[in-house]
């Protein structure tokens, strides 16, 4: 889900898509919000938090205190993380 803050109201706007078309076509997927016309991915404004997101990369979980935030719903998608715990 994709999130937009609308300009006048202050609301926080929900753009929804389904994983078939999302993964045939990640850019030019159709995107559709109440009261929007559709939107294709690349058509939509970026949003941006300034804030600086960090880089994930191999190990990047690796570490006591990193592992502890996953809870159990993380290693139940990927197991291999278990061993690190």
């Amino acid at each position: 889900m994709l999130r937009e803050r609308g300009e006048s109201s202050g609301m926080v706007r929900a753009w929804v898509t389904t994983e078939p078309e999302l993964s045939a076509d990640p850019h030019g997927a159709t995107w559709v919000s109440p009261e929007i016309d559709p939107i294709r991915t690349l058509d939509l404004a970026p949003l941006s938090l300034d804030l600086e997101w960090p880089v994930l990369s191999p190990g990047c979980l690796a570490t006591p205190d990193a592992l502890e935030a996953l809870d159990e719903r993380v290693v139940t998608a990927i197991p291999v993380l278990a061993q690190h715990r």
